[in-house]
């Protein structure tokens, strides 16, 4: 079981993840902007911003909290734009695409992905824009700057007032673990193989079941 200062640290992360990506989406678009309660949306000029969440220095560790990994982190709105991301998440598409993207660009890159890939994230964000919460496996082959790699995206719809205004992405990279998992693979199947020609068996004890498991030979 997780402690309570880890627990607290997650919460507090997500919420400064929630808090920055409302606070990014003003500045996208009129539709989305209308979308912000008036008292989320900061003040400029002389006006007092009286009902900022954030406490003084909060802004700061919230741009820490998020930059501070190599995980990608952003949020589309229902037209497929993007709306807020991470640094990790610009490093990663620049790779990927040789592109910078910014806030309120087609999140999809249609012209510069191959049809498969990006009809795979067209069908994910469709998804969650459906009301889904759900993760995703997906090997990306090598690509412009980018090596071979597995990910595995978490996809959370964004919902406010009952209603669905976007969605929040969380990626990290898996390759080291599906590597592993390959490796244990092919020496299972090494091993029955090996077993088989030798018409040689093994078994497992477990002590806490006092169980025991057998080899197919």
């Amino acid at each position: 079981m997780e402690q309570p200062d880890a627990l607290s640290f997650k919460f507090y992360h997500r919420t400064c993840i929630l808090q920055k990506i409302m606070k990014s989406a003003k500045k996208i678009s009129p539709v989305l902007k209308s979308l912000i309660p008036p008292n989320q949306i900061k003040k400029t000029g002389s006006e007092t911003d009286t009902n900022n969440s954030f406490a003084p220095g909060e802004n700061d560790d919230c741009e820490t909290l998020i930059n501070c990994t190599d995980d990608l982190l952003w949020t589309v709105n229902s037209e497929f734009k993007l709306i807020a991301a991470n640094k990790a998440f610009y490093r990663h598409i620049e790779d990927s695409a040789c592109i910078r993207i910014r806030p309120g660009d087609d999140i999809l890159l249609k012209a510069f992905f191959p049809e498969d890939f990006t009809a795979f994230w067209e069908t994910a964000y469709k998804r969650a824009l459906a009301g889904e919460s759900f993760k995703e496996k997906l090997y990306a082959p090598a690509f412009q700057k980018r090596k071979a790699s597995w990910t595995e995206t978490n996809f959370n719809p964004v919902i406010k007032n009952g209603r669905i205004i976007g969605i929040a992405c969380f990626s990290r990279d898996i390759t080291e673990k599906k590597t592993a998992e390959e490796k244990i693979r092919i020496s299972e199947n090494h091993l029955a193989e090996a077993q088989l020609l030798s018409k040689l068996g093994c078994w497992v004890f477990d002590i806490n079941t006092w169980g025991f498991t057998w080899s197919d030979e």
